[in-house]
This record gives structure tokens, C-alpha cells and sequence, in this order.
């Protein structure tokens, strides 16, 4: 009862941000800038509308969701085999990747935009979507290749080799037995 009573709490804690967002949009601006209203006295439906209209939200939302399911799908499809290989196969200069993966996670992102911006010059992505969709990208590859690879370092050996004793190909050993397995690391990585 205890642990229902707490966990009630975090989930009112986690969403209120989001009631207060919601109703927040529906408040006149006075109603915004004189103090904490919870709820708006008479809702402002027509904020929506007004939003959609002078924030150009019919060009931004779709842009939106163009990028982030770009970025999203790329990573996930990206770290997830990244991961399997630095979990799974033996290659000479696995330790060496593993150990740039954590430098690249070292340097903050910001030292970077310069050379970024060069690169994305040099190869004439820049101020493309193409270019935009890769910078976003490659900054979230490397957790997400630590996150997929802890994954498939946990999974047994012997459901690989039953998989190869079955006929599968390496590549079916992934796709069909350990992607699978791995649903919580791409849940993770795609969140």
C-alpha cells in the first residue's frame, strides 16, 4: 500500500509539468504573467489557432517530426548493430573503438560546432536537411552504442550458437534472435 501511495506521487510529480503546460496554453496572458493559475478562469481554445497561425506551426510541427523520426530511426538502426558487433564479434581494434566512444562522450558537444560546421561545409551538407539529420545523429551514436552493446553483452552465448546450428546467417542471428531480445535497449535508445 505504502509503494502504491509513493508511486502515486512520482506519477503526480511527472505529469504535472505537463498539466501545467496544457492548461497554461488555454490562460489569457494576463492570466499568465499575474501568478500561478492552475486553471485558466474561461479556457482560450482560440490559442491553438492563433499558435497554428502566427507561430507558423503548420511549417515548424511537420519539420519536427520530419528530423525527429529521422534522427530516431538512424540511431536505433545505427547503435543497435554498432552495438552488437562491439558486443559480439572479435575484431582487432574493438578496444580501440570502445575507447574513442568514451572520448567522444567526453568532449561537450559545444568545443565541437566549428569543426562540425567545417565538416558539413567540406562536404556540402550544410544548411541541408540531410546535414542537420546527421549532426543529430552522430551526437546521440555513442551513449546509444554504450546502451545497445550492454545489452547484447548480456545475452547468453548459446541462443547465437543454437541460432548457427539452426542455419541462421550472422546477419539472421541478429535481425531474428538478438534484436529482438534487445527490445528494452531500443525502446531506451529511441526515447
Amino acid at each position: 500500500m505504502a509503494l502504491h501511495a509513493v508511486l502515486l506521487i512520482v506519477v503526480v510529480l511527472a505529469l504535472f509539468p505537463i498539466v501545467w503546460l496544457v492548461t497554461g496554453s488555454l490562460q489569457t496572458i494576463r492570466e499568465l504573467y499575474d501568478g500561478v493559475h492552475v486553471l485558466p478562469a474561461a479556457p482560450q481554445w482560440q490559442n491553438y489557432a492563433i499558435a497554428w497561425e502566427r507561430g507558423n506551426l503548420r511549417t515548424y510541427l511537420p519539420n519536427s517530426l520530419l528530423y525527429a523520426t529521422s534522427v530516431v530511426v538512424s540511431v536505433v538502426m545505427a547503435s543497435s548493430m554498432a552495438g552488437y558487433a562491439l558486443a559480439r564479434i572479435a575484431f582487432p581494434g574493438r578496444n580501440v573503438i570502445m575507447v574513442v566512444l568514451l572520448a567522444i562522450l567526453i568532449v561537450p558537444l559545444p568545443a565541437s560546432f566549428i569543426a562540425i560546421y567545417k565538416l558539413l561545409v567540406g562536404v556540402g551538407l550544410a544548411d541541408t536537411r540531410l546535414g542537420y539529420v546527421a549532426v543529430l545523429a552522430a551526437g546521440g551514436l555513442p551513449v546509444s552504442i554504450f546502451i545497445m552493446r550492454g545489452f547484447f553483452v548480456r545475452q547468453p552465448r548459446e541462443l547465437e550458437e543454437a541460432a548457427a546450428l539452426d542455419g541462421c546467417s550472422a546477419f539472421d542471428i541478429f535481425w531474428r534472435v538478438m534484436l529482438p531480445l534487445a527490445r528494452p535497449g531500443l525502446a531506451a535508445v529511441a526515447i
